[in-house]
């Protein structure tokens, strides 16, 4: 094999292989330097679990874990959505900016509970499981607490 050849391979191998290798832009980021990107939802079936819900969704806001955060309450936690129910005040004092509330259709309808019998801020969605569903497509983490 000449010299030349020898060359010729040489670069053409290197530049393969600059080829194949993951670009800069192309790498996932750290851990540490990730930026929010993406939503999370919080499905709470108890009203002692919307609590830990809203201290969760704060926490996430402010680590920069998620750029916002729905909290969907279903079943039982309905209930605690309520105007005078006990986590009005916690609905009230959330992040607006960050931090939306929903109350799952199909489970007020099945305590007899009105939409306007909730605080102001709690959006009705028809079914929560399909909304979650849908949050999910669109890209959101979700957890069941």
């Amino acid at each position: 094999m000449t010299a030349a050849l020898r060359r010729w391979l040489v670069v053409a191998v290197v530049a393969a292989s600059a080829a194949c290798a993951p670009r800069v832009a192309d790498r996932a980021p750290a851990a540490d330097a990730r930026q929010a990107n993406d939503g999370v939802v919080l499905l709470v079936q108890t009203a002692q679990h919307l609590d830990v819900a809203f201290l969760t969704a704060r926490e996430l806001v402010a680590t920069n874990e998620a750029r916002e955060v729905r909290v969907l309450a279903c079943g039982p936690a309905v209930s605690a959505l309520r105007a005078d129910g006990p986590a009005a005040a916690k609905v009230a004092e959330r992040d607006r900016a960050h931090v939306r509330v929903l109350a799952c259709g199909l489970s007020l309808e099945r305590a007899g509970i009105a939409p306007s019998a909730l605080a102001p801020e709690v959006e009705v969605v028809p079914n929560g499981i399909v909304e979650v569903l849908r949050l999910q497509r669109a890209g959101f983490r979700s957890v069941e607490l």
